[in-house]
């Protein structure tokens, strides 16, 4: 779980972050349900399952071992993942959905189509948090500081491409259909906007592990709704950044 040996601080730390977001985001709401999408084998859930000891947690993956790990580890439901996010089907809505680092690795078209899926699932009132590379992304592959194993002309494909279109993918060289994404706040925000009945409620700037760019959307709750039977539908406040 801590391979390599000394990164035990920083695997702990992705974790930590990501409850610290969850909890600045989420407020005083109620949560019975999570989502955890892609789980992976457990870096957040194992925090969430602490965090939120009463509630049910669903763990979304498309590695079955990562699935059977965190059903065998952590007593969690299991949800196995589609290449095509459209024939994914959740039982129930979610209050809370997590997804970290996902839309990090795939285009904007099945970017578009993985938040229509979890607005889809989102209970009304529900938040979901999602996670990016941003400008800070962009200025460690401008400056070589990270350059995320990609190609110098991946690098400069990706920064150029992105200063036109807001949002631009490049694959991996050894991998096919597996890369890494870059996205300015401006086009995720339309991006995740048109995704469904749902509006921002939350933003941070290299939110998560002074990394990723965190985004928070807001179910809307449908005037046919009694509020005796909502669950987590406070109103969230939104983050401001200087970005």
């Amino acid at each position: 779980m801590y391979e390599p040996i000394g990164k035990a601080e920083l695997y702990l730390s992705v974790g930590l972050s990501a409850i610290h977001c969850i909890d600045e985001a989420l407020g005083k709401n109620a949560v019975h349900r999570i989502l955890d999408f892609p789980s992976g084998y457990g870096r957040v859930l194992r925090f969430l399952e602490i965090r939120f000891p009463k509630a049910e947690i669903i763990a979304g993956e498309i590695d079955p071992m990562a699935l059977e790990f965190c059903k065998r580890e952590f007593s969690v439901s299991t949800l196995m993942s589609h290449k095509n996010f459209s024939n994914i089907r959740l039982p129930l809505q979610a209050d809370l959905i997590w997804s970290g680092s996902l839309i990090t690795h795939i285009n904007e078209k099945r970017a578009s189509e993985l938040l229509q899926l979890f607005c889809k699932h989102l209970a009304p009132g529900g938040l979901c948090l999602f996670t990016t590379h941003g400008l800070t992304s962009v200025k460690w592959i401008e400056t070589k500081a990270y350059t995320y194993g990609l190609s110098v002309n991946a690098q400069e494909k990706l920064v150029s491409e992105l200063h036109k279109s807001g949002y631009e993918y490049v694959n991996y060289e050894s991998l096919k259909n597996y890369g890494l994404s870059v996205v300015s706040r401006e086009r995720m925000t339309q991006i995740a906007s048109s995704a469904g009945q749902w509006t921002q409620s939350f933003f941070l700037e290299s939110g998560w592990v002074g990394h990723h760019d965190v985004y928070g959307f807001t179910k809307l709750i449908p005037r046919t709704y009694s509020p005796t039977v909502l669950r987590g539908s406070a109103r969230l406040t939104c983050r401001r950044s200087n970005a």
